[in-house]
């Protein structure tokens, strides 16, 4: 890979709609594994916990990525 495809393509943020894609992903993890735990143990005792803590946790920092992106400045430009 060249360097110039590397600086490009990491210069530009990221679309929201990929922000909240990924984190649809997290939220069905969670909640499908808290499903098959009360499906295959019957008991989810700290699992709910769990199955709240991670998405949440994930969006928060999600949420400060996304901010970030937005407010820092491009980096200089290389003149080849």
């Amino acid at each position: 890979m060249s360097q110039s495809s590397e600086s490009t393509s990491s210069s530009q943020p990221i679309p929201a709609k990929q922000y909240l894609l990924i984190n649809a992903l997290v939220w069905l993890y969670s909640i499908g594994m808290l499903v098959a735990a009360k499906a295959l143990v019957g008991d989810v005792t700290g699992l709910g916990f769990v199955s709240v803590a991670l998405p949440v946790g994930f969006a928060l920092v999600s949420a400060f990525d996304f901010i970030y992106d937005r407010l820092k400045e491009p980096p200089p430009q290389k003149k080849e």
